[in-house]
């Protein structure tokens, strides 16, 4: 499977922010920035991508800003699968790698 610059980096800032466990993880626009030097929009190209090929699950987070808050909030929250990209890598791209 091949993906894009944007996809390829963001898979990436997600298995660092993973940091070697399977939990989902929460990558605001500010981390993006600040700490991988992504784009809003390269980070938003990216996660859309992932989630659109399986390779990235999407799901929200309620953030609780209090005990009486009335308004609900949330975050998405990405689950990233690693396995998931070498069960879905098709023959031909395997065979341009080992060069048959």
């Amino acid at each position: 499977m091949e993906l894009s610059g944007a996809a390829t980096a963001v898979y990436l800032v997600l298995l660092h922010e993973q940091q070697g466990q399977e939990r989902k993880v929460w990558l605001s626009p500010r981390i993006g920035r600040e700490r991988y030097d992504l784009s809003d929009e390269t980070r938003r190209k990216g996660l859309h991508e992932l989630a659109q090929r399986g390779l990235v699950e999407v799901s929200k987070r309620p953030l609780h800003h209090g005990l009486f808050e009335d308004h609900y909030h949330s975050r998405n929250v990405y689950d990233l699968d690693p396995q998931q990209l070498s069960l879905r890598e098709p023959t031909e791209t395997r065979s341009r790698l080992v060069g048959l």
